[in-house]
């Protein structure tokens, strides 16, 4: 399975965009799937709430190092694939998070497998809950239809590439 869809971290932009569902006045639960060097972990860090946590999937073993790094109380770094994310979170005993960040490959992965994350990316959040991903492409938008209470797409000229994000939102 390939792990990295960019040959380039996000910009400050994009980074930007994917933080916006954050609410900085209240502690909440955010995870972000596939967090690479961490440049949208940096900026979601910088808009959470002090008591918030930030749980990030990575398994590329490149990334891990980076994103130690960042040295923040709030941070945990979970070293497994985001299809295990419900096994995770029921470990945690978090019943559901407030917000979940993807800047995964989707359309990297196999149909069933990003079909499997979107879903059990659906049910971890809670009523209300966000889930923003980013893509450079249209091509999975249908799915995130099939599965979202309701989505809105924002296109990110100030990226390279320029990037589409998902705000999807369960009711």
């Amino acid at each position: 399975m390939k792990t990295v869809g960019s040959i380039r971290p996000s910009s400050p932009q994009l980074s930007r965009e994917m933080a916006t569902s954050i609410d900085s006045k209240i502690p909440q639960t955010i995870i972000e799937l596939g967090a690479g060097e961490g440049a949208i972990t940096r900026e979601l860090l910088s808009v959470m709430h002090p008591e918030s946590r930030l749980y990030v999937f990575e398994i590329n073993e490149n990334f891990l190092e980076s994103l130690k790094e960042l040295d923040d109380q709030r941070l945990i770094v979970i070293h497994d694939s985001a299809e295990f994310l419900v096994q995770h979170l029921s470990e945690l005993s978090i019943e559901q998070a407030d917000v979940i960040v993807s800047a995964l490959p989707m359309v990297l992965f196999d149909k069933d497998l990003a079909r499997k994350i979107i879903g059990d990316s659906y049910r971890a959040l809670r009523s209300g809950g966000v889930f923003v991903q980013f893509h450079y492409s249209q091509l999975n938008k249908k799915m995130y239809e099939e599965i979202f209470d309701e989505v809105k797409v924002k296109f990110i000229i100030g990226n390279l590439p320029p990037a589409f994000v998902y705000v999807c939102r369960k009711k």
